[in-house]
């Protein structure tokens, strides 16, 4: 057994009890399970050969319509041909998501079955109590016009278009309901810095983090999820995950997040193209 990862305050990674092979993937298969039951609070589920599609009826500002695999013993490149055609026909964009550690036959058949894939780090930590800094917000109710300031922040230094009426409504909602928190930090009446939470059951993945373009590498989107892990788990909460960009793993791994495999995701291409 290895030992923990150095810990930041709120933020700490497990323990590998197990070694490679069958029991090291199932972190991967506590996380897998998580896709398909947050994906079922937030959106309306259909089954579709080898997958269960969740579709929103109203946008949310951080998921999309996504297809879920269920097991890797499907016929593959009829079941994604099915579901090119199923949004197809519905001028749907969705996306395929899962662990590719888990599903290897799928993500040898996406290529040839028309989808565009990308792939990023799959990074786990535990949460657990620490320290809050005393600039970082973390709301336990949440007033629309904080709402759309963190969205259109977010949006900014990411590059985006600020956050429509529908969005910040969604999200408003999620919040209230418990199934999203926010954390950002403000100084000057700017905000800073922000992430977000999505949260199901004990464990909640970590997204949109943001730090505005001049403020970087000042500690700021540390502070914030920091914040996030120590409030998840004075709630209850146990798993934080991410999805990293490659150049930000070391980032993580400071904050106690462990890479524990690889997140997929496949983009269907147009019916003609492929």
């Amino acid at each position: 057994m290895t030992s923990p990862a150095p810990a930041a305050d709120g933020i700490r990674a497990p323990e590998r009890t197990a070694p490679a092979g069958v029991g090291a993937a199932e972190p991967l298969v506590r996380l897998q399970d998580w896709l398909l039951r947050h994906a079922a609070d937030l959106a309306r589920g259909a089954t579709l050969e080898g997958f269960r599609l969740y579709l929103h009826p109203v946008p949310h500002p951080f998921y999309r319509n996504t297809a879920v695999p269920l097991t890797d013993d499907a016929d593959w490149p009829a079941a994604l041909l099915r579901l090119r055609r199923h949004l197809g026909e519905r001028q749907l964009p969705a996306r395929i998501e899962c662990f590719a550690e888990l599903f290897p036959r799928l993500a040898r058949a996406l290529e040839s079955g028309g989808f565009r894939i990308e792939r990023s780090p799959a990074m786990l930590a535990e949460a657990h109590r620490g320290t809050t800094a005393a600039d970082v917000r973390v709301p336990d109710r949440l007033a629309p016009a904080e709402a759309r300031g963190f969205l259109d922040a977010m949006l900014s230094a990411f590059g985006g278009a600020p956050a429509r009426r529908v969005e910040v409504q969604r999200l408003l909602a999620c919040h209230l309901a418990r199934r999203l928190r926010l954390a950002w930090r403000r100084r000057g009446g700017r905000i800073l810095a922000g992430a977000a939470l999505g949260i199901c059951g004990d464990t909640a993945e970590l997204m949109g983090v943001f730090t505005a373009t001049d403020c970087r590498g000042q500690g700021h989107a540390r502070a914030v999820c920091t914040a996030l892990g120590d409030r998840f788990a004075r709630g209850g909460g146990r798993f934080l995950w991410l999805a990293a960009e490659d150049a930000a793993t070391d980032l993580y791994a400071r904050l106690g997040f462990r890479v524990v495999g690889t997140r997929l995701e496949a983009f269907p291409l147009p019916l003609a193209s492929a």
